[in-house]
């Protein structure tokens, strides 16, 4: 039986219907449905028409995913001629917050409207994605730790499940490891920056190898709904972005902390004496803050913190003594303190020069520099 845990379950889907009242009475007008007493008697209807609709999807897999989206055929037909089938689709924001909307089967990419491969994804075949959920608040022990130094909590996520929602991190974390593959990474966070645009990366200085990589990567993000590849010359690869908010944030860097956390995740592995959570907004009085990646060991009290940076000029407009005083304002030293930055581009000219105050990584140096505060954290205070 496929899993379908990325998706909510009846109780949790009944809930997001009856708060999502604007939604149902924008579909009530535009579908086709017997006449009722009153309008709150359609909208029960509606969405008693919804709910078995979505329950009979579940128990037949037959529920697709593209772009961070997951969408769903209804028995519902628009009031048009001829009657058009309306699709659910339900999006899960980085918070954790569930969304509902719908849209007529001409809006549905292509690849799922006609349930063929391409761009869908069968529920099927995402069996190992978790729901977003938002987690559960900090241990009384890391919160004390930040509440030492007047923090308090107000959100953050685990991101054992967005790991798993989007698995390109480690594809495009790869790409910045060459020249070419970093222009195709920096053309990405620029077509997601400016939404519309088409970014056009020059490719004629690939080896063979290299150019397979940046095709195997393009053709994965299309695959996904996350762009549109355009008509380009051999030496050129031109693309735009969806106009998916969350396809956009983590086009634009979400992916390199999603990446961090990933290879974190991976060499704890079971031990449940790690906590790690990523996005972690923090509150002091009126001050507000973010934390990108913060994990912490329950045995040692230890609490360490990551900074993940994905921009080429980040390190060279930065200094290291800001960066210093942002982790140790959290109560955090020194020497649990690191930056990663994904381009190798700008380690030259602003990580040799931060190296000798702090600790850097790049995507190469990243699990040794992993392994080393995990073994920090295991160890005695």
């Amino acid at each position: 039986m496929t899993n379908i845990s990325a998706l909510p379950a009846n109780a949790m889907f009944s809930t997001l219907l009856n708060n999502n009242h604007s939604v149902l009475r924008a579909l009530l007008n535009a579908v086709q449905l017997p006449r009722y007493a009153s309008t709150d008697d359609a909208i029960e209807v509606l969405k008693a028409r919804l709910m078995a609709d979505y329950s009979d999807a579940c128990r037949k897999n037959d529920i697709y995913f593209c772009g961070g989206k997951f969408y769903l055929s209804t028995s519902l037909r628009l009031r048009e001629n001829p009657p058009e089938p309306v699709w659910l689709v339900l999006t899960r924001e980085y918070t954790g917050r569930w969304l509902l909307n719908y849209s007529r089967q001409n809006h549905v990419p292509a690849g799922i409207a006609a349930r063929v491969g391409g761009t869908a994804i069968r529920q099927a075949d995402i069996r190992k994605t978790v729901p977003l959920v938002k987690a559960r608040p900090l241990s009384n022990n890391m919160a004390a730790t930040l509440s030492r130094k007047g923090w308090t909590v107000a959100g953050e996520i685990d991101p054992k499940n967005l790991t798993q929602l989007f698995p390109t991190s480690t594809e495009i974390a790869e790409m910045t490891t060459f020249a070419a593959g970093s222009d195709i990474v920096h053309g990405l966070r620029l077509a997601a920056t400016y939404p519309g645009t088409v970014q056009s990366v020059n490719v004629r200085d690939c080896t063979p190898i290299e150019l397979r990589r940046i095709d195997g990567l393009l053709r994965t993000l299309v695959q996904q709904g996350y762009i549109v590849l355009e008509p380009s010359a051999a030496r050129d690869r031109r693309f735009r972005v969806s106009r998916d908010s969350t396809v956009q944030d983590y086009l634009k860097g979400k992916w390199a902390e999603i990446y961090v956390a990933a290879q974190l995740l991976d060499l704890i592995g079971h031990d449940s004496s790690w906590q790690v959570r990523m996005d972690v907004q923090l509150r002091n009085g009126v001050t507000k803050a973010e934390a990108d990646l913060l994990f912490y060991n329950r045995n040692s009290s230890q609490l360490f913190y990551i900074e993940c940076k994905s921009g080429r000029a980040y390190l060279a407009n930065h200094d290291s003594s800001a960066l210093l005083a942002k982790a140790q304002c959290y109560g955090i030293p020194a020497s649990n303190f690191a930056v990663f930055s994904s381009e190798t581009s700008t380690l030259s000219a602003g990580m040799e020069r931060l190296c000798t105050h702090l600790t850097t990584f790049n995507v190469r140096k990243l699990r040794k520099g992993l392994e080393a505060m995990i073994r920090k954290g295991a160890g005695p205070r």
